[in-house]
């Protein structure tokens, strides 16, 4: 596959947007870096924050972070893949992906997981900042 090409693409009933791009390259001779770029993206909707004791608060002070939606990254690689095995080590890193971790993500409740999360790493970026200041 050539450099950035989309290899997945799904809205999930949670409305988690799921997209993984190929970024392998070969660095030397036959050998490859196999990298699935795999982005999660979240729209934040009202909805979102339905348990919250001021929803429509709670959904202003998400947006101020993370705009209209919070994204998360995750990288799948794997070093020295040899250019015949390409396709078999791309598709056993997906099938490894699907079977675990994307599953878990199809749970109703991941959205909201996925939020707190990120905004306890960047509380706590913010955190380590205001220390080296």
């Amino acid at each position: 596959m050539s450099r950035d090409t989309l290899f997945f693409h799904q809205t999930l009933a949670n409305r988690l947007i799921i997209e993984v791009r190929d970024l392998s390259r070969r660095y030397f001779g036959d050998y490859h870096k196999v990298v699935l770029e795999v982005s999660c993206r979240l729209p934040l909707e009202a909805a979102l924050f339905a348990g919250e004791v001021d929803p429509t608060q709670a959904l202003a002070a998400a947006q101020a972070v993370f705009g209209e939606e919070a994204r998360s990254i995750v990288r799948l690689e794997r070093m020295g893949v040899a250019g015949d095995t390409l396709e078999a080590v791309r598709g056993a890193l997906w099938d490894s992906f699907t079977t675990t971790t994307l599953a878990y993500m199809q749970r109703p409740d991941y959205p909201v997981r996925m939020l707190r999360r990120l905004q306890a790493q960047r509380h706590q970026a913010g955190r380590h900042l205001r220390a080296l200041c």
